[in-house]
């Protein structure tokens, strides 16, 4: 909020000039504003809102896999193979999706150059990330934009095979 004239943010929040409100999905919130005896009874304000929606990881995954126009077969020897590869940015974060519908153990040598992103998942994305997974499942990769100014983006290089 910005040009508030005698209103003052009621607890738990402190600064009227800028807060967060937290939300579950069905939960309502309530933000309480005081009217400042000064202005007596007159009070006034502006104000500018953005929503962002966290999603839990189904039903990132249920949005991952609805876009296909992301969906690329993995080249394994020089081939297409069933392990599919998505990728997806939205509200702020990117996902990599890997879904290996093959009977083998899909492995890749990956090596990530991230533009203003970095991993919720802890991975050291300096070094190479050595990707294995078990036939009939997936991996997901979860990275945060570290600033919500620029843009954010990646390149990769893999070597990938089954085993």
């Amino acid at each position: 909020m910005s040009k508030i004239q005698y209103l003052q943010i009621a607890s738990p929040y402190y600064n009227s000039d800028q807060f967060e409100v937290d939300l579950n999905p069905q939960q309502k919130g309530i933000v309480k504003f005081r009217i400042q005896p000064e202005g007596q009874g007159a009070y006034s304000y502006s104000y500018s809102y953005s929503n962002k929606f966290k999603l839990s990881k189904e039903d990132l995954i249920e949005r991952i896999l609805e876009n296909q126009s992301n969906k690329i077969a993995r080249k394994v020897n020089e081939k297409d193979s069933q392990l599919y590869f998505y990728s997806l940015f939205d509200n702020e974060e990117c996902s990599l999706y890997y879904q290996n519908n093959t009977f083998n153990t899909f492995c890749e040598e990956l090596n990530l150059k991230l533009i203003n992103l970095e991993s919720l998942d802890g991975i050291d994305t300096s070094k190479t990330i050595n990707i294995k997974i078990p036939p009939q499942e997936a991996k997901l990769l979860k990275f945060k934009e570290t600033n919500d100014k620029e843009v954010s983006s990646f390149k990769l290089s893999y070597a990938a095979y089954f085993e």
